[in-house]
């Protein structure tokens, strides 16, 4: 599980509320924040979902390197390389060329598989993509103006395998606003409804988050300094995909003697000799 796209996507997801939204623990800096706040904190998790043992996956040759090309810059067009389930896009503008949106797409995987990915420039509108370890490079998706060549793999085998994580987030609200339609109670209505929105979902989505459950909200106001401050808080469950990709052995090449049992009325018993070819 990625604890910084988990991080970055409810961030994201609560950042059109017309308040502070930032990740906490322990006191909130309210000095530091004007107006309303959304603090946010990871409660309890990651755990499994429904099964925390080892489990099987999808054994799939393992890829060294390979070359992502922009073919065209058309505006109106998002061009996306879906990297290792995450969507690395551009929204093409008039003022975009293929060597723009290279770029874009570029810095943005440089930050995203940074530890995983190395990725570099190749001429105006090529990207070079080398695993930095076995199975880095484990998923790949392009749209119609991106073209992927050059793959190398290695003569060996990695197995990827995936379940489902769960984590509590607790959402806290606070308000120098002292009335229920205006004070934390009515922030953290809003940020409900945001959470529930078709493009805010579309968010959540595109950095492998699902929402599954909104608690009911507490309040927990209290006096800061010579004043009330309006305060309420709600737990969030969070589902998330958590993959593992390790190496493994195949079984390339099997061989077995099949003895079949004689028909009636007949003594002879008939030998067959399979041999099984996985195709590696």
């Amino acid at each position: 599980m990625r604890v910084d796209r988990l991080q970055q996507g409810l961030f994201l997801a609560l950042a059109g509320l017309g308040a502070t939204v930032l990740w906490t623990h322990g006191e909130v800096p309210r000095s530091e924040v004007d107006g309303d706040l959304l603090a946010l904190s990871v409660t309890a998790g990651p755990t499994e979902w429904n099964r925390g043992h080892a489990h099987g996956g999808q054994v799939q040759a393992q890829v060294e390197s390979l070359r992502l090309t922009v073919t065209a810059a058309t505006e109106g067009v998002r061009t996306i390389a879906r990297l290792n389930g995450f969507e690395y896009r551009v929204d093409v503008t008039g003022e975009d060329t293929v060597e723009t949106v290279r770029d874009d797409l570029l810095s943005q995987i440089q930050a995203g598989e940074d530890g995983d990915v190395t990725a570099t420039a190749v001429s105006t509108d090529a990207i070079d993509l080398v695993a930095d370890w076995a199975g880095a490079i484990w998923q790949l998706g392009i749209t119609a103006e991106l073209a992927a060549s050059n793959v190398v793999e290695a003569d060996a085998y990695v197995e990827v395998s995936s379940t489902t994580l769960t984590t509590a987030v607790t959402l806290q609200a606070y308000s120098q606003e002292r009335e229920p339609r205006d004070g934390a109670t009515a922030l953290l209505v809003k940020a409900r409804k945001a959470l529930r929105k078709r493009e805010v979902q579309a968010i959540l989505e595109r950095y492998g988050l699902g929402l599954w459950r909104i608690g009911t909200p507490i309040d927990l106001s209290a006096i800061a300094g010579a004043h009330w401050e309006t305060r309420s808080a709600v737990d969030l469950t969070i589902a998330a995909r958590s993959v593992i990709v390790e190496e493994v052995e195949v079984i390339e090449h099997a061989s077995m003697t099949i003895d079949l049992l004689p028909a009636p009325n007949e003594t002879k018993v008939a030998t067959a000799t399979v041999t099984v070819d996985s195709g590696a």
